[in-house]
């Protein structure tokens, strides 16, 4: 049966077909193709089709390339599509490849949702290379809200019980936040958090529109004791899953902790509204006691919940020079991030 590829212009439709696969994620949406889409990226939805029945599809993001003229794609979370139907990915290469050629895309870049393990090695027969960096997370923590509350909690680890309870006993409240006016709130907190830990952050406005696209699905959440702000985090939500996707934290009364109160009120939060799972947003892939991010993943791993490992990013060049240059480009500009946030030019998210 003949393979043709369309673009999809209607949100429902769109939002349709990513919540019929089995596996598919927030970035896949409409909305975030949207929320890149307010900062210089220009969102495209593809759907593959066998006759009248989609078999794949992609969302991919493109960027205008500086000086060298013609864009970068970007499929994050990868394409929408059965990993191991080799006939479905050759396809839907091929009608990509042509469509990022016509539009001057250097290159495809795609971080395959499958599991590792099963990795799609069947990519490298169709022209992509594996890439030494990916934008998302490789690994993150999955916890099942299908589990009652009493299961959760035994879940956890005996600290990270013992001090979500302390902190309700200390008084320590979490709400969530009354108004669009309070994002100011939170992201002052954030840029405390930052100077402290070493994390990159977006700008005011990013938030504000993140909360604009996801707010009928989504909550800011404070956490606070007598009147003073100790924590905060944006749970975002779509399908069957809720994002732990930012959050920030207080130096003032860390002894409290605020911080792991209000991930069991984000988790408790999400369950009630019928989400599956709780995605954490990333843990680092090489977690050792010199990481600047092994505090974060004690943290989040106090929780309980499945480590779940994707394969690796891939590349697919279309135009062999200009994809050279650019990686190379985007090599040094992360390293500069990470030497400017972190003091290092070793992204400790990475191996």
């Amino acid at each position: 049966m003949p393979y043709r590829l369309e673009e999809v212009t209607d949100a429902g439709a769109w939002d349709a077909f990513v919540l019929s696969r089995d596996e598919y994620s927030i970035t896949h949406s409409w909305a975030w193709g949207e929320l890149k889409g307010a900062f210089g990226w220009r969102p495209r939805r593809f759907v593959l089709l066998a006759g009248d029945a989609p078999r794949a599809g992609a969302q991919v993001l493109g960027r205008p390339i500086p000086l060298l003229g013609g864009e970068l794609w970007y499929a994050p979370r990868g394409f929408l599509v059965d990993w191991q139907d080799a006939a479905a990915l050759a396809e839907l290469t091929a009608a990509l490849r042509t469509a990022g050629r016509r539009a001057g895309a250097a290159f495809v870049k795609v971080e395959p949702m499958a599991r590792e393990g099963r990795d799609p090695a069947v990519l490298e027969g169709l022209g992509y290379r594996r890439a030494a960096k990916g934008i998302q997370p490789r690994h993150t923590l999955y916890l099942d809200l299908t589990k009652s509350e009493d299961e959760l909690l035994a879940g956890m680890d005996r600290g990270t019980r013992y001090n979500v309870n302390l902190a309700g006993r200390k008084g320590v409240t979490v709400r969530a936040a009354g108004g669009r006016d309070e994002l100011a709130s939170f992201y002052d907190l954030l840029h405390a958090t930052t100077d402290r830990k070493h994390f990159l952050v977006h700008n005011l406005a990013y938030y504000r529109e993140t909360l604009a696209r996801f707010g009928a699905t989504s909550t800011l959440l404070f956490a606070e004791r007598d009147g003073e702000t100790l924590a905060a985090a944006f749970v975002l939500g779509f399908g069957r899953y809720a994002y732990y996707a930012h959050a920030a934290t207080a130096d003032l009364g860390r002894e409290l902790k605020a911080s792991n109160r209000l991930v069991w009120e984000a988790v408790r939060w999400a369950r009630g509204r019928g989400f599956a799972v709780f995605d954490f947003w990333g843990i680092p892939a090489a977690p050792a006691p010199g990481n600047p991010l092994y505090g974060v993943y004690t943290f989040k791993m106090g929780f309980g919940g499945e480590v779940v490992a994707f394969a690796p990013p891939y590349d697919l060049p279309l135009s062999p020079v200009k994809y050279r240059l650019i990686n190379a480009a985007l090599a040094l500009q992360a390293a500069w991030r990470n030497l400017r946030a972190r003091g290092t030019f070793h992204d400790p998210m990475a191996e």
